[in-house]
């Protein structure tokens, strides 16, 4: 009941919710139809704004170097598809804290 939960379908979307709510969690997807997460995460990373906010990479993709790659341009946590709905809520419970 203390969690909003703010959806945006695009990067750009994404951005803007980011900039304007400053949450305390973002999850981005790894491809997204306007950019990627790579992309995305280095946008929030290289503004004064946005470059505190705990994101973590969203992906079916589970492979050692995209993981790396991920956690290299700035991702707090990267998460793999199909969610582990257990393991996430005991994550967000530990990130909202």
């Amino acid at each position: 009941p203390e969690w909003a939960l703010h959806v945006a379908e695009t990067g750009t979307q994404g951005l803007e919710l980011a900039r304007t709510l400053r949450p305390d969690l973002v999850l981005i997807d790894m491809n997204l139809p306007d950019t990627t997460g790579l992309q995305l995460i280095r946008t929030l990373r290289s503004d004064s704004d946005t470059v505190r906010l705990r994101c973590i990479a969203l992906s079916a993709d589970a492979m050692s170097e995209q993981i790396e790659a991920a956690r290299v341009a700035g991702f707090d946590d990267y998460w793999t598809k199909p969610i582990d709905v257990p393991r996430v809520l005991a994550d967000l419970a530990d990130v909202l804290v």
